[in-house]
């Protein structure tokens, strides 16, 4: 079965600037190279959260997998979004699914990823898919 990636944006204007090595290595059960063909990638943070790991995970209760503070990039949005922040890696099997092109059924989705402001704790971006 094909599967195909669905990326819900939220608008935030915010940027940060400065070259960053790129993170070999995301939070645990993170498919980098899912996202990375969604346009969003990971690199070291170069910033300190205002927010702690404990308050990024609060609005996602039980379902969390893994949390990592990184910068990310996501080319894919305009204007292209490049900030520090907490990803969160979701449990997947809660209410989410990858949609296709119209006409086609959604896949169940094998990932979900929320993308916190390290200093609100809002929510920027949300990615999941199959």
């Amino acid at each position: 079965m094909r599967g195909y990636i669905a990326v819900g944006s939220m608008v935030l204007a915010s940027a940060c600037g400065g070259a960053v090595a790129p993170v070999a290595t995301g939070p645990s059960g993170l498919p980098l190279a899912k996202l990375a063909s969604a346009g969003v990638q990971l690199t070291a943070a170069t910033s300190t959260p205002s927010i702690t790991q404990a308050q990024a995970e609060a609005h996602y209760k039980g379902r969390v997998v893994d949390v990592a503070f990184r910068h990310v990039t996501d080319s894919h949005r305009q204007p292209t979004l490049s900030l520090d922040a907490w990803v969160v890696v979701l449990d997947p099997k809660e209410d989410h699914s990858a949609a296709g092109p119209p006409g086609s059924s959604p896949a169940p989705a094998s990932f979900s990823v929320a993308i916190l402001d390290g200093h609100t704790g809002g929510l920027i971006e949300a990615v999941s898919g199959s």
